[in-house]
């Protein structure tokens, strides 16, 4: 008879999921968080860098959360913050305060920021499999 799977309990499923985002940025984007602390910061008052601030929304957004409060709630929890800390050296902020900076923050900074990723990508030629006709790259932009 088969032994039952272990089920893989939530924060195991978590530590996972942010050792595979650790790895893809060390592979693909080794100097995202310097890019990320390059961008303009006008506070003040300055708690968090740019980049934890940066990199919380983008959890947000990756751990498909269904409002700021809920994202919240999960940043409070012990395991999360520690895994956060563990794999990437930074303590997320609160929501508003990613918020606040955001709207604070010149599109055009965000636009020259994901330009250089793509850039990247396209060296490293990662994205030569999505190639259009074998020679050129379809490139859309959500406006």
């Amino acid at each position: 008879m088969r032994e039952p799977c272990k089920k893989t309990t939530a924060s195991e499923k978590a530590k996972i999921l942010l050792f595979s985002i650790r790895k893809v940025i060390n592979s693909r984007f080794p100097d995202l968080f310097f890019k990320f602390n390059d961008l303009t910061d006008s506070r003040k008052r300055k708690e968090y860098s740019m980049a934890e601030i940066i990199t919380g929304s983008l959890f947000m957004h990756i751990f498909k959360e269904a409002s700021r409060n809920a994202y919240n709630n999960n940043r409070r929890e012990e395991g999360f913050r520690k895994n956060v800390l563990n794999y990437f050296g930074f303590n997320l902020p609160h929501t508003d305060t990613s918020d606040d900076v955001l709207r604070e923050l010149q599109p055009g900074e965000l636009e020259a920021l994901k330009a250089h990723l793509v850039s990247g990508l396209i060296e490293q030629k990662f994205l030569r499999k999505f190639r259009f006709l074998n020679q050129s790259y379809l490139v859309a932009s959500m406006a």
